[in-house]
């Protein structure tokens, strides 16, 4: 089956962003997340042993034969800012070895014509044709049918995860509006490279009614010369629409630059079926609960330890109340060692109902309080953006995502707008503050599991190389 495109139906007929009540929002965002502590291993990270773990990946393998499985990629990203060392050296000495380095990749052969044998002319050739794809269409690696992009990379993962007894896979990308076409005929070909596999994938893009205010630096929005309020693509928060549009039963999410080559698939593949499968049993455990005390069964004290020793939380309402807690959608989240890592991070947060474990990025953050500065260094994991997500409910319906978020959770950060830095605000983030109020597991894997390709030179990395041995 060929790729389609998946409609999302706006909120509003005129199909334009409330833009009052998102300014209504910056304020709070100007705040901060109320973060308590950093979620660490034994408080708010889990670590499965091997009795656990396979445990796990036999339920995922289950899942993905029912049919339950898909796959959600955000890949609308731009490629530039993996080329900015490139683009850099135009202007000075580095153009040789950074010509050089291009020259090793499989990048070098989607060049058009041949990549040129000169150092400056290579690097305006990537400049012209490689830094305005987006990420997902970048030659990563090679393989035996040719050049294999991030889009290639999801469907052989997607492939594995998720393929069903009836040879079905489930995938759905997010594209920049001007290269939808151009996703649907990659993944169609990909297909076929696939033997027995049949394909369900749509691709959608984030809409402009998502779009959010350009503003100042005293948060006031910026106009242009009609007057009319600046606006630009709100963040990947925007994308929950697209999630909610998918229909999805259980569903996997990676970000687009975290894929491996194929000798150490298989590998990575194994600790993103334990994610899976941890979902499958605590998603499982709780919607049976959830369906015992909505029959008036006597599993309350059951259903009330469960939630304190899954989720680190006393819940002393009445019956309803604590089905209700249970029966929210679920997400299970991949936590590596941090070394480094700068981005989103595992936090207890204080909420209105009570502290939940959070997805945290700098920019929620207000670092200039030294207690908030305190915690951030003492964190010890690292968010890849690896997760799997229940988005349906005890009866089996599917959850609607809006009515768990946390709408405080938006972030203000600097964007380049018409070749001025300005403030934007973004909606909160898919994996932040868009899942606020989800039930959430945060699940310790090893750090060489995340293998994002943030700049060209990450792809010399030991899991992009042609030769590698696990």
């Amino acid at each position: 089956m060929a790729p389609a495109d998946l409609q999302l139906a706006p909120p509003t007929a005129d199909a334009v962003p409330d833009l009052e009540a998102v300014l209504r929002l910056v304020p709070q965002a100007r705040a901060g997340q109320a973060v308590v502590r950093p979620a660490t291993v034994g408080d708010g990270i889990e670590v499965l042993d091997k009795h656990g773990q396979l445990a796990c990946i036999e339920l995922a393998a289950e899942a993905a034969q029912q049919g339950r499985v898909s796959a959600f990629v955000p890949a609308s990203g731009a490629a530039t800012r993996m080329f900015e060392e490139e683009l850099a050296a135009l202007a000075d000495a580095s153009a040789p070895e950074l010509a050089e380095r291009i020259r090793g990749l499989a990048m070098s052969q989607q060049i058009q014509p041949a990549a040129s044998t000169d150092d400056r002319a290579l690097l305006v050739q990537v400049a012209d044709q490689l830094a305005s794809l987006p990420k997902a269409l970048v030659a990563f690696h090679r393989g035996p049918d040719g050049l294999l992009t991030p889009l290639h990379e999801h469907l052989a993962e997607a492939v594995a995860l998720g393929r069903d007894a009836e040879g079905v896979v489930r995938l759905h990308v997010t594209a920049p509006p001007d290269f939808r076409e151009r996703y649907r005929q990659v993944l169609a070909q990909a297909t076929s490279t696939h033997p027995g596999v049949s394909l369900q994938a749509t691709v959608s893009v984030q809409e402009p009614w998502t779009d959010t205010p350009v503003l100042d630096d005293a948060l006031q929005p910026v106009r242009d010369r009609e007057g009319r309020i600046l606006t630009r693509p709100g963040g990947h928060g925007a994308l929950l629409h697209n999630l909610q549009a998918t229909g999805g039963d259980l569903v996997v999410v990676k970000n687009v630059d975290n894929v491996v080559n194929a000798t150490f698939r298989r590998s990575v593949l194994s600790w993103r079926k334990v994610v899976l499968g941890r979902l499958v049993q605590l998603q499982g455990e709780a919607h049976r609960l959830v369906r015992a005390l909505r029959a008036g069964e006597p599993v309350l004290e059951q259903a009330r330890a469960f939630a304190e020793r899954v989720l680190g939380v006393r819940l002393d309402g009445d019956v309803e109340a604590l089905a209700a807690r249970l029966d929210r959608p679920w997400r299970v989240a991949a936590m590596v060692r941090a070394s480094g890592h700068v981005g989103g991070g595992p936090m207890w947060v204080q909420l209105d109902d009570g502290e939940s474990v959070q997805i945290v990025e700098q920019a929620q953050l207000d670092l200039s309080d030294p207690a908030v500065a305190r915690m951030m260094a003492d964190a010890t994991h690292f968010h890849p953006v690896d997760m799997a997500l229940g988005l349906r409910a005890a009866d089996g319906s599917l959850h609607e995502l809006g009515r768990f978020t946390d709408p405080a959770a938006g972030m203000l950060t600097k964007k380049l707008v018409r070749g001025r830095m300005c403030t934007v605000y973004e909606h909160p983030g898919l994996w932040n503050g868009a899942m606020a109020r989800w039930n959430t597991v945060f699940v310790d894997v090893p750090s060489w599991t995340f293998a994002p390709v943030k700049r060209v030179g990450d792809l010399l990395g030991r899991a992009h190389r042609s030769a590698v041995v696990v």
